[in-house]
């Protein structure tokens, strides 16, 4: 009596175990980009080979790497370590699923559907087989056996582990130059103030400082503008005959974030180079002068989000004419919105 006992305590324990078991998916999707790709690959080549991983699916180009894959939990911290070094993740997501509902759910559509198919075959004894009633009958078993196979085929592919990861690895070459290239545009105008110290003035050419705002229009996500303005002398002259009281600037630019600091994802404080190519009119009340510039420089991102930017730069002007007494450092700060 006794020894019956315990027999039936440990199959309850048994079976409550069973009962209790949860089954979870954990998607992983990543994007890697890295200036070093063909040793972020044999990287993930040699983690999948070492712990005898199964590859799902594989694409690899001389720039892109698109792996996907499935470990179990234990392999997932080791996963975790050998991802962190590849390079700067741009994508890096994680959603878990129970599958537990789904997973009771086959189970009784798979003992209902095997009761019908007993019921049915049962049924199928006692009709003559030359009528239309055995036919209609046999259809529906046929049926009801195709559900069951799918339900078992589900359910087995539910329940191989009742946890593990399913991960999708994309690695980009960070130094590759593509043939083509999909552009981002966007619509942000904006305005900025400018502050201009002209390096070495000349009393008949330069003043020593000058203030101008702009219009500045962003239109690729990249990014790159246009700007169109005036700077002003902050020492006008009396008459207006000297130096150069106001110059008229447009110009062309783009702005270039930095791999090593996240490549101007975050919210506050991207780090950007940039540069400015465009064409100055200098005038005072006497004479005008046109000629071209450019004006390399370095900014940052005080804010920004999906629908406004805030940032500030510095660039060093250099006209291609008196260059000597008209370079000089400008100090600015931009605002623009997505409209």
């Amino acid at each position: 009596m006794k020894k019956v006992f315990l027999t039936l305590t440990a199959i309850g324990f048994a079976f409550l175990s069973f009962a209790q078991k949860t089954y979870k998916m954990t998607t992983v999707n990543q994007q890697v980009r890295t200036t070093e790709f063909y040793a972020a690959v044999s990287k993930v080549n040699a983690f999948v080979a070492q712990n005898q991983i199964t590859i799902e699916s594989l694409q690899q180009t001389n720039s892109d790497y698109d792996i996907d894959i499935t470990i179990v939990p234990s392999l997932y911290a080791a996963y975790t370590e050998m991802a962190n070094g590849l390079g700067i993740f741009l994508t890096n997501n994680l959603s878990t699923q129970d599958r537990t509902p789904r997973v009771n759910q086959l189970k009784a559509d798979i003992e209902y559907t095997t009761e019908r198919i007993e019921i049915q075959k049962a049924n199928l004894t006692k009709m003559e087989q030359s009528t239309e009633l055995y036919r209609t009958a046999w259809n529906e078993l046929k049926n009801y056996e195709g559900s069951l196979r799918n339900y078992q085929t589900e359910l087995a592919n539910l329940t191989a582990y009742e946890n593990f990861y399913t991960i999708h690895l994309n690695i980009e070459d960070e130094t590759y130059t593509p043939q083509t290239s999909s552009v981002t545009w966007v619509n942000m105008p904006g305005f900025e103030y400018s502050y201009l110290k002209i390096e070495e003035p000349h009393d008949t050419l330069t003043s020593p400082y000058y203030q101008g705002y702009m219009l500045k229009y962003v239109f690729t996500k990249g990014k790159s503008f246009v700007n169109l303005g005036a700077y002003k002398t902050t020492q006008p002259a009396s008459p207006d005959t000297l130096h150069y009281s106001e110059f008229f600037v447009f110009g062309f630019g783009q702005d270039f974030y930095s791999r090593h600091l996240g490549r101007g994802v975050n919210k506050f404080f991207n780090l950007y180079s940039s540069y400015t190519f465009g064409g100055m009119l200098a005038s005072n009340e006497k004479r005008k002068e046109t000629y071209a510039y450019i004006a390399p420089g370095i900014g940052v991102e005080i804010f920004k989000n999906k629908y406004v930017l805030i940032d500030s730069k510095v660039n060093y002007l250099v006209p291609f004419r008196d260059t000597r007494h008209s370079r000089g450092l400008s100090f600015s700060l931009a605002f623009n919105f997505v409209f």
